[in-house]
């Protein structure tokens, strides 16, 4: 399952974020004051934007996390797609949750496009990203290091769809559902 973050998971994010597996490709190990910060972030920006951060849990036991959040990318507005898997889940749980909120994104938050970058070195991310349909848009630096952008076009997948059907309130992946 999926849930939205919760001050009940900072033992879990604080895990997350200071393992250096986790985080040797997202910026290096969070402290615990920066870990607070970021979910009280996350908290924050599902009350302002109506989507944000979610826990992934598979058999009540938790994963990782995946996200939508807004962010500047070379000057530019846009919604992050973003994922943190702890190492036992590696391979098992990326792809599936980042198409929940992929289908969260375009279809209850109706947003037209999303982003998603990595530092240059991290192929396995991009190997997500091409599996859930992004395209290589180009390159920026972070202060981690040079990142590759990748961009997919919700509107297009939309327009594909000659389905006409409603927005469930409610997205299935085999890993895990998105709730409003």
């Amino acid at each position: 399952s999926a849930e939205p973050v919760t001050s009940a998971d900072l033992p879990f994010l604080a895990a997350l974020w200071s393992d250096e597996r986790v985080t040797r490709m997202l910026g290096g190990p969070r402290s615990a004051g920066q870990v607070e910060r970021i979910l009280d972030e996350a908290v924050r920006h599902r009350q302002v934007h109506g989507f944000g951060r979610w826990i992934i849990r598979r058999a009540g036991v938790p994963l990782g996390t995946v996200k939508l959040a807004t962010c500047q990318v070379r000057g530019r507005d846009e919604v992050e797609l973003g994922y943190a898997l702890m190492p036992d889940a590696w391979g098992q749980g990326a792809t599936e949750a980042g198409g929940g909120a992929l289908s969260f994104a375009g279809e209850a938050a109706g947003l037209t496009e999303v982003v998603a970058f990595a530092l240059q070195c991290n192929t396995s991310s991009f190997a997500v990203m091409e599996r859930l349909g992004f395209m290589r848009e180009g390159q920026f630096d972070l202060p981690a290091g040079p990142h590759w952008l990748y961009r997919k076009d919700l509107a297009e997948e939309r327009r594909r769809d000659h389905s006409s059907r409603p927005p469930p309130d409610r997205f299935m992946c085999s890993l895990c559902p998105l709730s409003l």
